[in-house]
């Protein structure tokens, strides 16, 4: 998850001193998405139900690589730390293969478990929380999840509401 970080922050170090007097924070992408996102193979027969625990087991896998984010960002002492610019569940975007099922994984009521389980996980990291505006989304490939809302004050009664 570190890709090029690291080389960026030592070259910035070399050449201009302290990298956080002029960063504040890394920001990163949290998506978890898994094989279905991703087009893997065999992941174009997924039922919802595969999709699902393929989130969940992506958001685990992911544990290591924030962590490397984060003490990369504690090396370098950034006073914002990591902060996530985007994140949440991912459906591979545009693609059209299996494209039912991975709609309905994103609007199957066990989302909201997968919702909780990440805003745990970015409290336990002390990661920023993503923010989600509310909007109302035209249904499609690229844009399945209806009406989304997410409460910042309380994030563990985030709720995703189908569009009819």
């Amino acid at each position: 998850m570190c890709g090029r970080l690291p080389g960026m922050l030592e070259y910035l170090e070399k050449t201009s001193g302290d990298p956080r007097n002029y960063i504040y924070a890394i920001s990163i992408p949290i998506y978890y998405g898994g094989k279905a996102a991703a087009g893997a193979a065999g992941a174009d027969t997924y039922s919802v139900d595969q999709i699902l625990d393929d989130m969940r087991r992506t958001m685990d896998d992911q544990t290591a690589g924030r962590k490397a984010v984060i003490d990369l960002a504690k090396r370098y002492n950034l006073p914002g730390g990591v902060c996530a610019y985007e994140g949440g569940p991912d459906i591979g975007g545009g693609r059209t293969d299996n494209i039912e099922n991975r709609i309905l994984a994103i609007r199957d009521p066990r989302q909201g478990d997968l919702y909780n389980k990440f805003t745990t996980m970015l409290g336990v990291h002390k990661l920023s929380l993503p923010i989600r505006s509310p909007r109302r989304a035209a249904q499609g490939r690229t844009r399945a999840f209806g009406l989304q809302t997410m409460c910042l004050t309380r994030p563990s009664q985030m709720t995703i509401f189908a569009t009819s």
